[in-house]
């Protein structure tokens, strides 16, 4: 785990060394924010990708093959009807069992985005109950740099309660949104 982190730490400050101020300047596996999916693989192939909807404005969609020296998978979204596959959120996700383990790393991570977008107004939510659960069970601690050349990162731990349906797993999440993803995900996709 801890070869992992180093891995994981290194790309995000190689990747932006520059400290830049702008969300597409960063990147994650190679894609950023306004980028085409289709500059990564087929039409074809996205088709073929189970989706999940986001309140029917966004669709999402998980890239488990995706060769990833850092992350376990790679989760992004799109807007509906987008023939482009235009990104406005992506997300490396890391599954940590230990919720201790992951808010550690958090911090770690938190410290080298700091670096990079020094600049950037800092949120942190400490332990909130997820919106996806309507159970009030699974809970998520989030912190979300708000840049001034527009976009959110984020860095956020995922508690999900045993009895969800979906047995969803809990994770580590290094992500990326538009000012306009971030807008709908806040006040939205969960209402």
């Amino acid at each position: 785990m801890k070869k992992i982190m180093k891995i994981l730490i290194l790309s995000l400050y190689f990747i932006s060394s520059a400290q830049a101020d702008d969300i597409r300047d960063f990147q994650i596996e190679g894609m950023s924010i306004g980028d085409s999916l289709l500059d990564f693989m087929s039409a074809k192939e996205i088709k073929k990708i189970k989706k999940f909807d986001y309140s029917g404005k966004y669709k999402g969609i998980v890239l488990r093959e995706k060769k990833s020296t850092n992350y376990d998978d790679i989760q992004l979204a799109y807007k509906n009807n987008d023939d482009k596959y235009t990104i406005h959120s992506l997300a490396g996700r890391i599954f940590i069992d230990n919720i201790e383990d992951c808010l550690s790393k958090r911090k770690e991570i938190e410290k080298e985005i700091s670096k990079v977008f020094p600049s950037a107004s800092i949120k942190r939510y400490e332990k909130v109950k997820h919106g996806y659960d309507k159970s009030g069970k699974s809970f998520v601690w989030h912190t979300r740099f708000e840049l001034k050349g527009g976009g959110k990162a984020s860095i956020e731990c995922h508690d999900w309660s045993k009895k969800i349906e979906e047995n969803i797993a809990d994770k580590l999440m290094v992500g990326l949104g538009s000012n306009e993803f971030h807008k709908f995900v806040d006040n939205e996709a969960y209402r």
